[in-house]
């Protein structure tokens, strides 16, 4: 890096620079390429599949799949907005098309959730999944934005664990993180049918 930058280039290309270190140098790398890089007059081209790295160094990002740019923003822009579901996935979040009347929003391919804000026509309403509360009973009462799925997958996630939960004919699927505790307390390795609440 040091050498590219010596010759003070008017473009360099990054290309999946923090890929082969360990997760405690590539923090500390990673700030001092952001450090450099902000002082660098070059344009700057970094390739990743690492959402972080994209985030930390990134001034805008393009997403691309499929050989096609699906996405274009700042950081801030692309993960508070994802705009497809490929894009959802990569940030992180669940995303729910629809079309909203209202504060209802009624899922495409069945379902409904009360939202926060008031909206009209076709909408994509984000859910983080820490948002999303898990329960193996059907909760007391009427709670709004309760729905029931099936497992269908348990990856963890540093301190952190995913689970997928499929929905039934009339529900949407989402995807809740929950704490090592939790899938052992509800024993959500087992699968099964679990509640999803939001």
């Amino acid at each position: 890096m040091a050498r590219a930058l010596v010759t003070e280039p008017k473009l360099l290309l990054l290309d999946e620079p923090l890929a082969a270190l360990d997760v405690s140098t590539k923090t500390d790398v990673r700030r001092l390429l952001r450090a450099a890089l902000r002082q660098s007059r070059a344009a700057n081209v970094l390739v990743t599949h690492d959402l972080l790295d994209a985030v930390a160094l990134g001034d805008r990002m393009v997403v691309i799949g499929d050989g096609k740019v699906v996405q274009t923003g700042t950081p801030a822009e692309v993960t508070s907005r994802p705009r497809s579901r490929y894009v959802a996935d990569l940030v992180g979040v669940n995303l729910l098309h629809g079309t909203a009347r209202g504060t209802v929003l009624d899922v495409d391919g069945g379902g409904q959730i009360l939202t926060a804000g008031a909206a009209a026509g076709p909408v994509l309403a984000t859910v983080p999944p820490t948002a999303v509360a898990v329960s193996r009973h059907r909760p007391d009462g009427h709670e709004p934005n309760t729905w029931a799925g099936q497992i269908s997958a348990v990856d963890l996630m540093g301190d952190r664990v995913r689970v997928r939960i499929d929905g039934t004919p009339g529900t949407p699927g989402i995807t809740a993180e929950v704490s090592p505790r939790a899938v052992d307390e509800l024993k959500l390795d087992d699968g099964g049918e679990l509640w999803a609440l939001r």
